[in-house]
């Protein structure tokens, strides 16, 4: 016999999120006609572009320019 109940699944539990402004860049170049694309590996296996947190008094520039540096 099927039931015209509908189940409710319980909210799931995620932690509280928080912002956090980043800023980064795109490092590329061409090689023998070919453009070529620099990534990172993070520390969580995932390839991403160079990018990193905005020092307090600094600008998303001046922020993303330094951490494409690094």
């Amino acid at each position: 016999m099927i039931s015209a109940r509908t189940h409710i699944l319980p909210p799931l539990r995620r932690p509280p999120s928080r912002f956090e402004l980043a800023a980064g860049g795109i490092v590329f170049r061409i090689r023998g006609g070919q453009k070529e694309i620099g990534f990172i590996l993070d520390p969580f296996k995932k390839w991403i572009f160079p990018k990193g947190h905005v020092e307090r008094g600094e600008s998303t520039r001046i922020a993303a320019k330094r951490e494409t540096e690094e």
